[in-house]
């Protein structure tokens, strides 16, 4: 937003609620608004830009519409994000440190599209239980780590000969 609509900057400090025109399919450029409490997306968005609502503490509710693919790196970062987090079926992607830091999620479902997970959620204090996709081939070197709360995996299905030190490692506090 700094790039294309600058004098958003003034505004930064007082929006309370973000709602996006339908046509838009790359959503970003909202961190750091402190009072910001919810995002409404439109059908059609497809991404949310690397650190789309970073930092915006207070965000409490936003929707997740279907047909969302990507949300990219540090997107959600110490957010202030709701208890469930309700992520789209259609979802592909979800890149290194998406939510980390959200002080509020404490349920999370991986959508069954997503085959890899990176360290998405670490560092999420009130995480309590996550459910994995059952195909997930790949999780990342501390995907969960810090996350001292965390006492529940749902299918968690690892070959047992991959089964080694960086998978444990995964979930190291």
């Amino acid at each position: 937003w700094d790039k294309y609509c600058p004098q958003f900057n003034k505004y930064k400090a007082t929006v309370t609620r973000i709602e996006i025109g339908e046509g838009i399919t790359s959503v970003g450029g909202f961190a750091s608004c402190p009072r910001l409490k919810m995002v409404i997306l439109p059908v059609g968005v497809k991404e949310i830009r690397k650190g789309a609502f970073q930092f915006d503490s207070n965000l409490r509710q936003i929707n997740f519409p279907e047909g969302l693919e990507t949300i990219m790196m540090n997107a959600f970062n110490k957010t202030g994000l709701p208890d469930t987090l309700k992520l789209p079926a259609s979802l592909l992607l979800i890149e290194g440190g998406a939510f980390s830091g959200s002080m509020y999620v404490t349920c999370v479902e991986v959508p069954m599209k997503i085959d890899s997970l990176s360290n998405s959620f670490y560092r999420t204090p009130s995480l309590l239980s996550v459910t994995l996709p059952t195909n997930l081939y790949f999780l990342a070197y501390g995907a969960f780590s810090e996350d001292t709360l965390l006492r529940t995996i749902y299918n968690l299905r690892v070959n047992p000969v991959k089964i080694n030190e960086k998978i444990q490692r995964a979930f190291f506090h």
